[in-house]
């Protein structure tokens, strides 16, 4: 293959040029590759098969050209969109090989060719972003002659601004009733959405293709009622505290007798003023339409409707009726369609001006708004409020291409977008979201942050905005953070929140020399003042496998300056060999908002086997070696990352992806592929606290007592980490903290512990088989939120399906030699295959395609979780791992329950009548 370099010089602009290569001796074709050396552009490869030859010149035009578009076998366009006004070239190739120019186009940044009874035309487009109307102008030409065509003339369309540039565009060209040429136009713009405009100018439908690759979640409770709103204002408990409540309650009862009553005025005006839409509602409701639309490869939207549940009888699950909440499920694919009655909630961000930011280089940072509607077309029944079980969540997930989504999760609608078109992603290939302020701080507003690198400077940017709403922080004070050094590590600060910095978790970000930066810059002097132990952070890098700790401490009086020391590294690759050489596929740790119920698991003799319940403990996984040479290896390691210490590794020889990895509790799961048993195989470890521990010392410092245990599940967490307590008289947060640093010392042999200079968990192990091979990095465990229900295990498997299995199937302690105390516990008999059964899948007969990762929340239910499962589809549904034990069962009787009661009242008040009788005539006696 002989490869010449031929380049199109331009003659004005000469930083932007042009390169061809001519790509020869290929069997009966020829390729022609058009790259750039504009910033951001990738170039264009075209094949061509009726160029034989090639012996092309050095050509001069007087334009930059940066898309290359294939017409026809011997035709091709340059264009470019860096120029105003934009130009455009049709270049032909002759016999010989040799472009040559054919005419040129104005205002042109793309186009396409288009066909019509043997005619052929060249659509070009130019969009004007800087215009919010009439922004996008098209114009056809007649492709052989290059004039414009008289019977379809120039138009011009409105394209929304927060979809970002036009990629690519296609036509579809048709006669109409008339015998007159019409056209409809499919768009690709730059935040991956497909649409298709018709010869009005009228958008026919629009599918959000960014959703198909989903890079973070994070699940948001959705505010309060009106009516609830008030209560928490008149409380105002966003500065309240338990003691201060109670002095301003207390210490005046008809102060509170009052407040009640008003209470109950507002509440009886609110819900006499909300009965006609209420009626209108249940009139309504059998008309509203809850299912979800799939577009269909035939092009017809076809609906995709709701899992049956074990009743045949339909529910309303927007219902706040707790017979009304049984399981249900959607399938949601992102290439959805709702109907035209259901509009997409758009919220107005009229109120940002300023949508770019300047950088630390000059360059503009832009940041496009999402499409505005008016407010009057969202129905009373469509308001975004929390139910009384709190399962109707919002959905914010971050896209590859930098768009943001705000998904209702109870219909699977798209309440609002917004692109960030200079967004690109973090090393790790994702982006990171951190929720920094919640809604329990009433009226404050929510803030969520996202981490992104900007594809101009290629550093760390922060897009503080409303998770809610969608709408920037900008106009808050919360700026775009533009960070001046690489950064590489990024935390939220754990601990209490203070009123002094709103109520605003604040990001801690570690600079490659070491100095940490607080975000915002309000809340460093909070860090400094509320904690006075030192934090520990790490970093990991897959490729080198190596683990890196850190610790950061104040270096000022004022707390505004902090800085971070190394204090230990670990390197996990046994060879530096690149045949050898193990990198870390997979890492978890235990997640921080996880409630721990119980602390210990009561054995069949009345004994306590306590958790090792370490808050410092990541598992890591590592991959190396050859497959085809059998020496491939897949290690795990139990690290605790605070004193930089493996408290257990396991190696397993011969095994490779695909890979999962789950840590919950005191428990990880793992699954893998065994190549030398050619089957798939999940393994369970479980640590448990030394059975040898000796004395009251032990149990003080690592293990809760129920009383300590019943009181942290009382008292709201906030409490019990107030800053200002005294740790000396009463102070109940101190049994919580697990002191990695104490444990690694050897102290006057710590509990008894026989092991040097560390005390080592006991550590349960145990694999079984899959029968079915699951997915890689989708397995998660379900959560609730108090963490009394039992946990289930979700694999999502290579068939396209979700699975729901007991964590009990995941027992290292099973055993074929079932004792008494075995069964006694309710330990299963050990059998090496897991039990796959398709009552077990959530998923019903729906086909989830190319899951990739798996998310669940709590609800206020303790009995019910969610799912929410992405990849090429969008799936999310409630699970109930012990059935719902704290929900009336749909068949309740409740006109028996009723009758009784009102049986029960009235022989009471007919029993009291004739006790009073009674001993008034035994007083005239």
């Amino acid at each position: 293959m002989v490869i010449k370099n031929h380049t199109i010089q331009s003659s004005v602009y000469n930083q932007h040029s042009c390169n061809i290569f001519g790509l020869h001796n290929i069997p009966t074709d020829a390729v022609v590759v058009c790259l750039s050396s504009g910033r951001g552009r990738q170039g264009s490869v075209l094949r061509f098969s009726s160029v034989s030859s090639s012996n092309w010149d050095v050509i001069t035009v007087k334009s930059t050209f940066e898309n290359m578009v294939k017409l026809t076998d011997n035709d091709f366009l340059l264009t470019s969109s860096s120029l105003e006004p934009t130009t455009g070239a049709v270049y032909h190739l002759d016999p010989s090989g040799i472009p040559v120019v054919k005419y040129f186009v104005n205002n042109a940044m793309i186009g396409c060719l288009g066909t019509l009874n043997g005619r052929s035309y060249l659509f070009t487009l130019h969009h004007n972003s800087s215009q919010d109307f009439k922004n996008l102008a098209l114009n056809i030409y007649d492709l052989e002659s290059g004039e414009l065509s008289k019977e379809l003339p120039p138009r011009h369309f409105t394209l929304a601004g927060h979809h970002g540039t036009i990629e690519s565009i296609s036509v579809i060209m048709f006669t109409d009733a008339t015998g007159a040429p019409s056209f409809r136009l499919l768009l690709h713009t730059e935040d991956d959405a497909v649409q298709l405009i018709r010869q009005n100018g009228k958008q026919q439908w629009i599918r959000e293709e960014a959703l198909a690759n989903i890079v973070a979640v994070e699940v948001i409770d959705l505010p309060v009622s009106e009516f609830q709103a008030k209560i928490e204002e008149e409380f105002n408990h966003a500065s309240s505290k338990l003691t201060c409540f109670y002095q301003q309650h207390s210490g005046n009862v008809y102060s509170t007798l009052k407040n009640t009553n008003v209470q109950l005025v507002v509440w009886t005006k609110h819900w006499i003023s909300n009965m006609p839409n209420l009626f209108m509602t249940i009139l309504s409701s059998s008309k509203l339409t809850t299912s979800l639309f799939k577009y269909s490869p035939n092009g017809d939207l076809s609906k995709r409707r709701i899992l049956p549940s074990s009743s045949p009888s339909s529910h309303d699950y927007s219902s706040n009726d707790p017979s009304s909440l049984s399981s249900f499920s959607h399938s949601f694919p992102p290439r959805w369609q709702f109907s035209s009655h259901i509009p997409s909630l758009h919220i107005n961000n009229s109120t940002n001006n300023d949508n770019t930011i300047d950088n630390v280089d000059g360059d503009k940072l832009n940041f496009y708004k999402s499409s505005e509607i008016d407010p009057k077309i969202t129905s009373w029944d469509e308001k975004l409020t929390r139910d009384n079980f709190n399962v109707h969540k919002m959905l914010v997930v971050a896209t590859s291409v930098g768009k943001l989504f705000g998904l209702e999760s109870e219909r699977g609608r798209i309440v609002w977008d917004y692109f960030v078109p200079s967004a690109k992603l973090l090393a790790n290939g994702k982006l990171a979201l951190f929720q920094q302020r919640n809604l329990a701080h009433f009226p404050l507003p929510p803030i969520m942050s996202l981490l992104f690198r900007s594809k101009i400077t290629n550093r760390r940017v922060l897009f503080p905005f409303n998770p809610i709403t969608g709408v920037p922080s900008h106009e808050k004070g919360m700026d775009l953070y533009a960070l001046k050094s690489d950064i590489i590590q990024t935390v939220l600060e754990p601990g209490s929140l203070s009123e002094r910095c709103e109520f605003i978790r604040p990001l801690l970000l570690l600079r490659a020399d070491l100095d940490v930066e607080v975000y915002p810059s309000t809340c460093a002097a909070t860090y400094s003042s509320s904690d006075s132990q030192p934090l520990y952070i790490f970093t990991i890098e897959s490729e080198q496998a190596r683990l890196t700790g850190y610790r950061i401490d104040p270096v000022s009086s004022d707390g505004k300056s902090l800085k971070a020391t190394r204090v230990w590294r670990m390197l996990l690759s046994p060879d530096s060999s690149p045949v050898n050489k193990h990198i870390i596929v997979s890492a978890a740790s235990r997640p921080p908002s996880e409630h721990i119920y119980s602390v210990g698991r009561v054995l069949g003799d009345r004994s306590v086997l306590y958790k090792y319940l370490n808050p410092n403990l990541i598992a890591v996984l590592t991959i190396g070696g050859d497959i085809s040479s059998h020496t491939n290896t897949l290690v795990i390691y139990l690290i605790d990352v605070v004193a930089g210490r493996i408290l257990y590794s396991a190696v397993h020889r011969r095994c490779s992806e695909p890979i999962s990895l789950v840590h919950s509790e005191n428990w990880i799961i793992y699954t893998y592929y065994n190549h030398k048993s050619l089957r798939n195989e999940a393994t369970v470890i479980e640590l448990y606290e030394p059975t040898k521990l000796s004395g009251e010392l032990c149990a003080s410092q690592s293990i809760p007592s129920p009383w300590q245990l019943f009181l942290s599940n009382l008292i709201p967490s906030w409490l019990l980490s107030n800053p200002s307590s005294s740790k000396g008289s009463g102070d109940l947060s101190g049994f919580s903290r697990f002191s990695s640093l104490f444990r690694a010392s050897d102290v006057d042999g710590f509990c008894g512990s026989t092991g040097e200079n560390s005390l080592i968990p006991q550590v349960l192990q145990q694999s079984y088989i899959l029968n079915t091979p699951p997915r890689s990095g989708a397995v998660t465990v379900s959560v609730t939120e108090r963490g009394i229900t039992a946990k289930n295990i979700i694999l999502a498997l290579q068939r396209n399906s979700l699975i729901e299995l007991p964590k009990s199937f995941f027992d290292p302690r099973r055993s074929l030699d079932m004792t008494s105390e075995l069964m006694e516990e309710g330990v299963h008999p050990y059998a090496p295959v897991l039990p796959f059964s398709d009552q077990a899948m959530i998923t019903y007969n729906q086909s989830i395609m190319r899951i990739r990762a798996i998310r669940t929340a709590p609800t206020g239910l303790e009995s019910t979780g969610l799912v929410f499962a992405y990849g090429l589809d969008l799936f999310f549904t409630r699970i109930s791992p012990s059935q719902t034990y704290d929900l009336l069962k749909e068949d309740f009787d409740y006109t028996a329950i009723a009758t009784v009661t009102l049986g029960m009242i009235i022989a009471s008040i007919v029993s009291c009548r004739l006790a009073t009788r009674r001993a008034i005539l035994r007083a005239w006696a």
